[in-house]
C-alpha cells in the first residue's frame, strides 16, 4: 500500500517546486492559447509552435495527473484524486486536452465543443491557491443570496427603465 513509488510519488506531489512548476505551465499554457486563432494558416511556424506546445502541456498535466493518482489514489481513497472536487475539475480538463490530441478522432463538432473545455486551464491555478479556493468556495455559497440581489437589482433596472421610457419619449431629437 505505501511502496516506494508512491511514497515518491507522494513526495513529488506533495512538493512546493511541484505546485509551482504547474502553475507556471499553466500560466504559460493559457498565454499560448490566447495566441491560438483559427485564422492562423495551419502549416505557418506559429501553428506548429502552438500545436507543439499545446502537445507538450498536455503531456506535462498528464504526468501530473497520474503521480496525483499514485500518491492519494484514484477513488477509493479517502483523500483521493476524484474525490476532490478541484481534482475533478483539474482531471475533466486534463482528459479533454488527451482526446483532442488523438489523430483518428474526426474534426467533428462534438470535438470542437470539447476543445473549448481547454479554456477552462487557467481555473486549475484556483486549485492550488488556497486563498483562490476560498473566495470561489465563499461565491458558491452565497449564489442564492446573490440571485436574489441580481433580481432584485433587475427589478429596479426594469422599473427605472420603462419610467425614464415613459417620461423622456419623443422628447429628444432624432435624426432625419
Amino acid at each position: 500500500r505505501d511502496g516506494r513509488v508512491r511514497r515518491f510519488c507522494s513526495s513529488i506531489a506533495d512538493a512546493p517546486w511541484f505546485d509551482n512548476f504547474i502553475i507556471a505551465c499553466i500560466a504559460v499554457s493559457s498565454a499560448l492559447m490566447a495566441l491560438d486563432s483559427p485564422l492562423h494558416d495551419p502549416t505557418s511556424g506559429l501553428a506548429r509552435f502552438l500545436d507543439v506546445t499545446n502537445t507538450l502541456f498536455t503531456f506535462i498535466f498528464l504526468v501530473e495527473m497520474l503521480i496525483k493518482w499514485i500518491a492519494f489514489g484514484v477513488v477509493l481513497n479517502k483523500g483521493a484524486y476524484w474525490r476532490d472536487s478541484w481534482n475533478i475539475l483539474d482531471g475533466v480538463v486534463v482528459i479533454v486536452s488527451v482526446v483532442d490530441l488523438l489523430p483518428m478522432l474526426p474534426d467533428v463538432s462534438v470535438l470542437k465543443t470539447l476543445r473549448m473545455l481547454r479554456a477552462l486551464r487557467p481555473l486549475r491555478v484556483i486549485s492550488r491557491n488556497p486563498n483562490l479556493r476560498l473566495v470561489v468556495n465563499t461565491l458558491f455559497r452565497i449564489l442564492p443570496e446573490l440571485c436574489n440581489l441580481l433580481i432584485v437589482g433587475g427589478l429596479f433596472f426594469l422599473i427605472f427603465g420603462l419610467f425614464g421610457l415613459s417620461y423622456f419619449k419623443g422628447k429628444f431629437y432624432t435624426c432625419q
